[in-house]
Protein backbone atom coordinates (compact mmCIF):
# COMPACT_ATOMS: atom_id res chain seq x y z
CA UNK A 1 0.00 0.00 0.00
CA UNK A 2 2.83 2.40 0.85
CA UNK A 3 4.45 1.73 -2.52
CA UNK A 4 1.21 2.67 -4.27
CA UNK A 5 0.83 5.84 -2.19
CA UNK A 6 4.44 6.81 -2.91
CA UNK A 7 3.82 6.44 -6.64
CA UNK A 8 1.08 9.11 -6.72
CA UNK A 9 3.49 12.12 -6.69
CA UNK A 10 5.56 10.38 -9.37
CA UNK A 11 2.49 9.97 -11.55
CA UNK A 12 1.57 13.63 -11.21
CA UNK A 13 5.13 14.80 -11.85
CA UNK A 14 5.47 12.57 -14.91
CA UNK A 15 2.19 13.76 -16.46
CA UNK A 16 2.54 17.44 -15.59
CA UNK A 17 4.80 17.89 -18.60
CA UNK A 18 1.90 16.95 -20.88
CA UNK A 19 0.21 20.30 -20.37
CA UNK A 20 3.29 22.01 -21.75
CA UNK A 21 3.64 22.73 -25.45
CA UNK A 22 6.75 20.54 -25.65
CA UNK A 23 5.12 17.44 -24.16
CA UNK A 24 5.79 15.33 -27.25
CA UNK A 25 9.52 15.82 -26.69
CA UNK A 26 9.22 14.23 -23.25
CA UNK A 27 7.75 10.93 -24.36
CA UNK A 28 9.80 8.77 -22.02
CA UNK A 29 8.61 10.83 -19.04
CA UNK A 30 4.87 10.74 -19.76
CA UNK A 31 4.99 7.10 -20.80
CA UNK A 32 6.41 6.33 -17.38
CA UNK A 33 3.58 8.37 -15.88
CA UNK A 34 0.94 6.41 -17.81
CA UNK A 35 2.42 3.08 -16.72
CA UNK A 36 2.58 4.21 -13.09
CA UNK A 37 -0.98 5.51 -13.24
CA UNK A 38 -2.17 2.13 -14.55
CA UNK A 39 -0.67 0.46 -11.48
CA UNK A 40 -2.01 3.06 -9.04
CA UNK A 41 -5.59 2.83 -10.39
CA UNK A 42 -5.61 -0.89 -9.57
CA UNK A 43 -5.12 0.01 -5.89
CA UNK A 44 -7.30 3.12 -5.58
CA UNK A 45 -9.06 1.63 -2.55
CA UNK A 46 -5.87 2.09 -0.53
CA UNK A 47 -5.59 5.82 -1.24
CA UNK A 48 -6.94 8.80 0.68
CA UNK A 49 -9.46 11.21 -0.87
CA UNK A 50 -6.75 13.89 -1.23
CA UNK A 51 -4.78 11.48 -3.36
CA UNK A 52 -7.85 10.84 -5.51
CA UNK A 53 -7.78 14.55 -6.38
CA UNK A 54 -4.14 14.19 -7.41
CA UNK A 55 -5.06 11.37 -9.76
CA UNK A 56 -7.74 13.56 -11.35
CA UNK A 57 -5.04 16.15 -12.02
CA UNK A 58 -2.93 13.43 -13.63
CA UNK A 59 -5.94 12.45 -15.74
CA UNK A 60 -5.78 15.87 -17.38
CA UNK A 61 -2.39 15.02 -18.81
CA UNK A 62 -3.55 11.55 -19.75
CA UNK A 63 -6.42 13.13 -21.69
CA UNK A 64 -3.96 15.13 -23.78
CA UNK A 65 -2.01 11.95 -24.56
CA UNK A 66 -5.22 10.17 -25.54
CA UNK A 67 -6.38 12.98 -27.80
CA UNK A 68 -3.17 13.85 -29.58
CA UNK A 69 -0.74 10.91 -29.53
CA UNK A 70 -0.19 8.23 -32.16
CA UNK A 71 -2.18 4.98 -32.22
CA UNK A 72 -0.09 2.83 -29.87
CA UNK A 73 0.15 5.48 -27.13
CA UNK A 74 -3.51 6.35 -27.64
CA UNK A 75 -4.57 2.76 -26.88
CA UNK A 76 -2.27 2.70 -23.86
CA UNK A 77 -3.94 5.83 -22.49
CA UNK A 78 -7.40 4.46 -23.37
CA UNK A 79 -7.05 1.45 -21.07
CA UNK A 80 -6.07 3.63 -18.09
CA UNK A 81 -8.72 6.30 -18.73
CA UNK A 82 -11.42 3.61 -18.93
CA UNK A 83 -10.46 2.34 -15.47
CA UNK A 84 -10.32 5.89 -14.09
CA UNK A 85 -13.83 6.74 -15.29
CA UNK A 86 -15.29 3.39 -14.20
CA UNK A 87 -13.92 3.42 -10.66
CA UNK A 88 -16.63 4.49 -8.21
CA UNK A 89 -14.23 6.23 -5.81
CA UNK A 90 -12.65 8.28 -8.58
CA UNK A 91 -15.96 9.26 -10.15
CA UNK A 92 -16.72 11.55 -7.23
CA UNK A 93 -13.29 13.17 -7.48
CA UNK A 94 -13.77 13.71 -11.21
CA UNK A 95 -17.17 15.32 -10.67
CA UNK A 96 -15.63 17.63 -8.06
CA UNK A 97 -13.12 19.06 -10.53
CA UNK A 98 -13.61 22.60 -11.75
CA UNK A 99 -15.86 23.32 -14.71
CA UNK A 100 -12.83 24.34 -16.79
CA UNK A 101 -10.97 21.13 -15.90
CA UNK A 102 -13.94 18.96 -16.81
CA UNK A 103 -14.49 20.82 -20.08
CA UNK A 104 -10.87 20.32 -21.13
CA UNK A 105 -10.79 16.68 -20.05
CA UNK A 106 -14.11 16.03 -21.79
CA UNK A 107 -12.91 17.62 -25.03
CA UNK A 108 -9.74 15.52 -25.05
CA UNK A 109 -11.57 12.31 -24.19
CA UNK A 110 -14.11 12.97 -26.96
CA UNK A 111 -11.36 13.70 -29.48
CA UNK A 112 -9.54 10.49 -28.58
CA UNK A 113 -12.70 8.38 -28.70
CA UNK A 114 -13.67 9.77 -32.09
CA UNK A 115 -10.31 8.65 -33.46
CA UNK A 116 -10.37 5.23 -31.76
CA UNK A 117 -13.97 4.23 -32.53
CA UNK A 118 -13.64 5.29 -36.16
CA UNK A 119 -11.44 2.22 -36.71
CA UNK A 120 -12.15 -1.50 -36.53
CA UNK A 121 -11.01 -2.74 -33.12
CA UNK A 122 -10.73 -6.09 -31.42
CA UNK A 123 -12.84 -6.55 -28.26
CA UNK A 124 -9.68 -6.03 -26.19
CA UNK A 125 -9.67 -2.37 -27.29
CA UNK A 126 -13.31 -1.82 -28.28
CA UNK A 127 -14.73 -2.70 -24.86
CA UNK A 128 -12.41 -0.34 -22.91
CA UNK A 129 -13.50 2.38 -25.35
CA UNK A 130 -17.15 1.63 -24.56
CA UNK A 131 -16.33 1.52 -20.82
CA UNK A 132 -14.80 4.97 -21.16
CA UNK A 133 -17.91 6.20 -22.98
CA UNK A 134 -20.14 4.79 -20.25
CA UNK A 135 -18.09 6.37 -17.46
CA UNK A 136 -17.68 9.70 -19.24
CA UNK A 137 -21.43 9.93 -19.83
CA UNK A 138 -22.01 9.47 -16.10
CA UNK A 139 -19.42 12.10 -15.15
CA UNK A 140 -19.79 14.63 -17.98
CA UNK A 141 -23.45 14.24 -18.92
CA UNK A 142 -25.33 13.98 -22.18
CA UNK A 143 -24.16 17.27 -23.64
CA UNK A 144 -20.57 15.99 -23.69
CA UNK A 145 -20.75 13.54 -26.66
CA UNK A 146 -23.30 15.60 -28.60
CA UNK A 147 -21.07 18.63 -29.13
CA UNK A 148 -19.41 19.34 -32.47
CA UNK A 149 -15.67 18.75 -32.39
CA UNK A 150 -13.34 19.40 -35.32
CA UNK A 151 -14.76 17.77 -38.42
CA UNK A 152 -17.39 15.98 -36.33
CA UNK A 153 -20.69 17.85 -36.53
CA UNK A 154 -23.23 18.02 -33.70
CA UNK A 155 -24.47 14.59 -32.65
CA UNK A 156 -22.32 12.61 -35.10
CA UNK A 157 -20.40 10.86 -32.33
CA UNK A 158 -23.65 10.00 -30.51
CA UNK A 159 -24.94 8.25 -33.64
CA UNK A 160 -21.66 6.36 -34.08
CA UNK A 161 -21.56 5.29 -30.43
CA UNK A 162 -25.11 3.92 -30.41
CA UNK A 163 -24.55 2.11 -33.71
CA UNK A 164 -21.46 0.39 -32.26
CA UNK A 165 -23.28 -0.52 -29.05
CA UNK A 166 -26.25 -1.91 -30.98
CA UNK A 167 -23.94 -4.18 -32.99
CA UNK A 168 -22.08 -5.25 -29.84
CA UNK A 169 -25.28 -6.19 -28.02
CA UNK A 170 -26.57 -8.13 -31.03
CA UNK A 171 -23.30 -10.07 -31.27
CA UNK A 172 -23.24 -10.85 -27.56
CA UNK A 173 -26.81 -12.16 -27.21
CA UNK A 174 -26.62 -14.34 -30.31
CA UNK A 175 -24.65 -16.90 -28.29
CA UNK A 176 -25.28 -17.73 -24.61
CA UNK A 177 -23.85 -20.27 -22.20
CA UNK A 178 -25.90 -22.87 -20.29
CA UNK A 179 -26.76 -20.32 -17.61
CA UNK A 180 -28.07 -17.79 -20.10
CA UNK A 181 -25.11 -15.41 -19.92
CA UNK A 182 -24.17 -13.68 -23.22
CA UNK A 183 -20.85 -14.94 -24.55
CA UNK A 184 -20.78 -13.61 -28.12
CA UNK A 185 -17.88 -14.57 -30.36
CA UNK A 186 -14.63 -13.13 -29.04
CA UNK A 187 -12.62 -16.11 -30.26
CA UNK A 188 -10.99 -14.12 -33.09
CA UNK A 189 -8.79 -12.16 -30.65
CA UNK A 190 -5.18 -13.03 -31.50
CA UNK A 191 -2.76 -14.50 -28.99
CA UNK A 192 -0.59 -11.39 -29.24
CA UNK A 193 -3.46 -9.03 -28.43
CA UNK A 194 -4.39 -7.76 -24.98
CA UNK A 195 -6.60 -10.11 -22.90
CA UNK A 196 -10.15 -10.29 -24.15
CA UNK A 197 -12.76 -8.71 -21.84
CA UNK A 198 -15.39 -10.88 -20.20
CA UNK A 199 -18.45 -10.91 -22.51
CA UNK A 200 -20.86 -10.44 -19.58
CA UNK A 201 -18.93 -7.35 -18.43
CA UNK A 202 -19.07 -5.99 -21.98
CA UNK A 203 -22.82 -6.63 -22.13
CA UNK A 204 -23.48 -4.80 -18.85
CA UNK A 205 -21.43 -1.80 -20.04
CA UNK A 206 -23.37 -1.67 -23.32
CA UNK A 207 -26.68 -1.83 -21.45
CA UNK A 208 -25.46 1.04 -19.27
CA UNK A 209 -24.72 3.19 -22.31
CA UNK A 210 -28.21 2.56 -23.73
CA UNK A 211 -29.91 3.26 -20.39
CA UNK A 212 -28.21 6.65 -20.29
CA UNK A 213 -29.08 7.29 -23.94
CA UNK A 214 -32.79 6.87 -23.18
CA UNK A 215 -32.49 9.36 -20.32
CA UNK A 216 -30.64 11.88 -22.50
CA UNK A 217 -33.42 11.68 -25.07
CA UNK A 218 -36.39 12.05 -22.74
CA UNK A 219 -34.79 14.26 -20.09
CA UNK A 220 -34.71 11.81 -17.19
CA UNK A 221 -32.23 13.30 -14.72
CA UNK A 222 -30.46 15.51 -17.28
CA UNK A 223 -33.22 17.69 -18.66
CA UNK A 224 -33.00 21.08 -20.31
CA UNK A 225 -35.15 24.00 -19.15
CA UNK A 226 -37.78 22.88 -21.66
CA UNK A 227 -37.99 19.51 -19.92
CA UNK A 228 -36.40 17.42 -22.67
CA UNK A 229 -33.09 15.59 -22.69
CA UNK A 230 -29.87 17.10 -24.04
CA UNK A 231 -30.16 14.89 -27.12
CA UNK A 232 -33.74 15.95 -27.82
CA UNK A 233 -32.71 18.84 -30.07
CA UNK A 234 -30.05 17.06 -32.10
CA UNK A 235 -30.39 17.39 -35.90
CA UNK A 236 -33.27 15.38 -37.33
CA UNK A 237 -31.02 13.02 -39.30
CA UNK A 238 -29.03 12.25 -36.15
CA UNK A 239 -32.18 11.62 -34.12
CA UNK A 240 -33.36 9.21 -36.81
CA UNK A 241 -30.09 7.26 -36.60
CA UNK A 242 -30.27 7.25 -32.80
CA UNK A 243 -33.87 6.03 -32.87
CA UNK A 244 -33.01 3.24 -35.33
CA UNK A 245 -30.05 2.12 -33.19
CA UNK A 246 -32.20 2.02 -30.03
CA UNK A 247 -34.87 0.06 -31.89
CA UNK A 248 -32.25 -2.51 -32.97
CA UNK A 249 -31.00 -2.81 -29.39
CA UNK A 250 -34.48 -3.42 -27.95
CA UNK A 251 -35.24 -5.98 -30.67
CA UNK A 252 -32.05 -7.84 -29.69
CA UNK A 253 -32.90 -7.61 -26.00
CA UNK A 254 -36.45 -8.85 -26.57
CA UNK A 255 -35.22 -11.84 -28.57
CA UNK A 256 -32.76 -12.64 -25.78
CA UNK A 257 -35.42 -12.35 -23.06
CA UNK A 258 -37.89 -14.45 -25.06
CA UNK A 259 -35.21 -17.14 -25.27
CA UNK A 260 -34.53 -16.71 -21.54
CA UNK A 261 -38.23 -17.25 -20.85
CA UNK A 262 -38.17 -20.48 -22.84
CA UNK A 263 -35.01 -21.72 -21.12
CA UNK A 264 -35.87 -20.53 -17.61
CA UNK A 265 -32.80 -18.29 -17.24
CA UNK A 266 -34.30 -16.35 -14.34
CA UNK A 267 -31.10 -15.70 -12.34
CA UNK A 268 -28.76 -14.81 -15.21
CA UNK A 269 -26.92 -11.49 -14.74
CA UNK A 270 -27.33 -10.87 -18.45
CA UNK A 271 -31.09 -11.37 -18.15
CA UNK A 272 -31.17 -9.01 -15.17
CA UNK A 273 -29.27 -6.28 -17.06
CA UNK A 274 -31.38 -6.65 -20.20
CA UNK A 275 -34.63 -6.69 -18.19
CA UNK A 276 -33.64 -3.40 -16.57
CA UNK A 277 -32.79 -1.90 -19.96
CA UNK A 278 -36.07 -3.07 -21.49
CA UNK A 279 -38.13 -1.62 -18.63
CA UNK A 280 -36.35 1.75 -18.86
CA UNK A 281 -36.91 1.97 -22.62
CA UNK A 282 -40.36 0.48 -22.98
CA UNK A 283 -42.08 2.72 -20.42
CA UNK A 284 -41.15 5.64 -22.70
CA UNK A 285 -42.36 3.85 -25.85
CA UNK A 286 -45.71 2.34 -24.88
CA UNK A 287 -47.06 1.44 -28.31
CA UNK A 288 -46.33 -0.71 -31.30
CA UNK A 289 -44.93 -4.21 -31.72
CA UNK A 290 -42.09 -3.80 -29.20
CA UNK A 291 -44.54 -2.81 -26.46
CA UNK A 292 -46.77 -5.81 -27.24
CA UNK A 293 -43.79 -8.18 -27.00
CA UNK A 294 -42.70 -6.60 -23.72
CA UNK A 295 -46.22 -6.99 -22.30
CA UNK A 296 -46.13 -10.68 -23.19
CA UNK A 297 -42.91 -11.03 -21.17
CA UNK A 298 -44.44 -9.58 -17.99
CA UNK A 299 -45.06 -12.97 -16.27
CA UNK A 300 -41.39 -13.84 -16.78
CA UNK A 301 -39.99 -10.42 -15.86
CA UNK A 302 -41.70 -10.34 -12.46
CA UNK A 303 -39.80 -13.54 -11.59
CA UNK A 304 -36.36 -12.36 -12.75
CA UNK A 305 -33.67 -11.98 -10.09
CA UNK A 306 -34.49 -11.57 -6.42
CA UNK A 307 -37.71 -11.92 -4.47
CA UNK A 308 -39.53 -9.51 -4.35
CA UNK A 309 -38.82 -8.30 -7.90
CA UNK A 310 -36.26 -5.59 -8.62
CA UNK A 311 -37.37 -1.92 -8.22
CA UNK A 312 -36.60 -1.12 -11.87
CA UNK A 313 -39.69 -3.14 -12.81
CA UNK A 314 -42.12 -0.82 -11.03
CA UNK A 315 -42.64 1.81 -13.79
CA UNK A 316 -43.23 -1.02 -16.28
CA UNK A 317 -45.75 -2.69 -13.98
CA UNK A 318 -47.54 0.63 -13.42
CA UNK A 319 -47.67 1.11 -17.20
CA UNK A 320 -49.30 -2.32 -17.55
CA UNK A 321 -51.84 -1.42 -14.88
CA UNK A 322 -52.59 1.91 -16.60
CA UNK A 323 -53.23 0.01 -19.84
CA UNK A 324 -55.67 -2.35 -18.14
CA UNK A 325 -53.20 -5.27 -18.24
CA UNK A 326 -53.33 -5.77 -14.50
CA UNK A 327 -53.23 -9.34 -13.19
CA UNK A 328 -52.72 -11.02 -9.87
CA UNK A 329 -49.02 -11.56 -10.59
CA UNK A 330 -48.50 -7.97 -11.79
CA UNK A 331 -50.34 -6.45 -8.82
CA UNK A 332 -48.54 -8.68 -6.33
CA UNK A 333 -45.16 -7.84 -7.86
CA UNK A 334 -45.90 -4.11 -7.78
CA UNK A 335 -46.96 -4.30 -4.13
CA UNK A 336 -43.84 -6.28 -3.25
CA UNK A 337 -41.56 -3.75 -4.94
CA UNK A 338 -43.30 -0.81 -3.26
CA UNK A 339 -42.87 -2.50 0.13
CA UNK A 340 -39.21 -3.20 -0.66
CA UNK A 341 -38.60 0.44 -1.66
CA UNK A 342 -40.30 1.66 1.52
CA UNK A 343 -38.27 -0.71 3.70
CA UNK A 344 -35.01 0.42 2.10
CA UNK A 345 -35.99 4.09 2.33
CA UNK A 346 -35.41 4.57 -1.39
Amino acid sequence: MEAVRAAVPQVCAALECVVEESWEEKEAVWRQGVMLLAQVVEHVDTLASTEHASLVAAAQGLGVVFAHSAAEAKLLALAVLARLFQHAQLTGALQSASEAQLALLGQNVLCGLQAVLSHKLTPAHRIPALELCDGALRVLGGAWPAASCGEWTEGKFVALLLHIVSVEIRMLVEDCDDNGEPVGDYSFVSATDAPSPAPLDAFVVCCGVIEQAVGFLVGDGDATEEGEGPWGKLPAEILLQVSEALHRVIESVLEYLEMAQEQGWRLSMGVLASSRLLCIYITEEREGALWQRARALAPFLVNVGTEPPEPFLLPFLHALQDDGESSGAVDMAAEGIEAKIKALGM
